[in-house]
Order: C-alpha cells, then structure tokens, then sequence
C-alpha cells in the first residue's frame, strides 16, 4: 500500500488481486486502516494461475469503495523447479512396477502436493508406453481433467490406474507416468507429450 494514500484510521481497505471472477483472483479480508504496515499476504492458492502473466493489483477504501485504485500491472514469474514427478504406490522403490503387487483393484497413483497447489487448478494423469499389441508407443490418459479439491491442497493427488489398463503394456518394457496441470481452470493445457510436472519412469514387469 502507498504511505501517501490519504486513508484514515476509522476506515478499512480491501486488496483486488486480480479478477475475483476468473482464476486466482483474490479480494483480502478488510484491513483496519489503524493497523500498520499497510501490508496483506496474497495466498499461495491465488497465485498459480497467474504465472507467467501480468495482473491488476489495486484497493478500495470502506465504506464506499466502489471505485478502486488506480491498478498496479504485476508480473508474475514461473515456478522454476520444486514440483513433483507421479509415482505407483505399488512399485519397487523407483525402478520397476511388477503386474502381480498391483490388487485387482488398480495400482495408486500418487501425486504429492505442489507449490502454489489450489483449487482453481485441473489435472490431467497419463502413462506412455508401448502397447502388447504392438506399434507405436502410446499416451493413455488415466484421469482428465480432474479439479484438485481442498483435501488435496493439503494431501496431494491419489488416483487409481485400473490394472487392465497397466496389463495393455508391453512386458519388460518402459512406462512413464505424466503429470499435466492447468493453473487456470482448464482454460490452458501443455502440449500432450510435453508435461509440465517431471516425468517418472518404470519398468512394467509380470
């Protein structure tokens, strides 16, 4: 907040982070103006969706607010590392993945919590291999589009591969586990074959 902004102590102010109607948008709990610093911590939820892009940042003073600031353009940078590869619950540490530990059920696929992890975000779980049938290596997608809820901002993802799934890989070959998000409500996806999380490896074995 600006030191010079004429704003007294029986007021309060609000920070519009953001369009409160799209992704990541954000308005702060009302600030007492008698408290100082001017300062709000913006949650790590809202922040995801803005990345690599430029936002509005501005405030309002109450009562009356109805017109805000003028806005603030903000950039915002990328995560630069820090976000976690898929994995099988079920695998032998990170090597392989043997078809007879994995239930009738399905193997777990898990997905640790993230940086910047909320629930405007969608996930997309897939494995790429080459099928028993032959041919070209393949993408199978496990989950789509799925929206990351609240328990999972705190707990990450747990998701089940149904093992006929896994059994339609080739034997003693490769799989890999892709991990794509959208920070913003599925309005952007990465490039299907370019994951934005790390991929993780395995060999299927019987």
């Amino acid at each position: 907040m600006p030191a010079k902004a004429v704003i007294y102590d029986d007021e309060s102010i609000e920070l519009l982070w953001g369009d409160s109607g799209e992704a990541g948008g954000w308005i702060s709990p009302a600030l007492p103006a008698s408290t100082k610093p001017w300062a709000f911590e913006v949650p790590s939820t809202s922040i995801g969706a803005h990345q690599g892009k430029t936002l509005a940042v501005s405030y309002r003073v109450l009562p009356g607010g109805e017109t805000p600031s003028v806005p603030l353009s903000l950039a915002v940078s990328r995560l630069s590392g820090g976000l976690p590869a898929p994995e099988i619950a079920q695998a032998q540490g990170r090597a392989s993945l043997s078809l007879r530990n994995v239930p009738a059920s399905g193997a777990t696929l898990l997905l640790s919590r993230w940086p910047l992890i909320g629930t405007d975000q969608r996930v997309r779980l897939a494995i790429y291999g080459a099928f028993q049938s032959g041919g070209q290596a393949q993408e199978h997608v496990v989950v789509d589009w799925h929206a990351v809820t609240e328990a999972e901002v705190f707990n990450g993802l747990r998701q089940t591969i149904p093992k006929p799934v896994l059994q339609q890989f080739a034997l003693n070959g490769f799989i890999k586990l892709r991990a794509y998000v959208s920070w913003d409500r599925g309005q952007s996806w990465p490039a299907q074959g370019s994951p934005n999380f790390p991929v993780f490896e395995l060999q299927l074995l019987a």
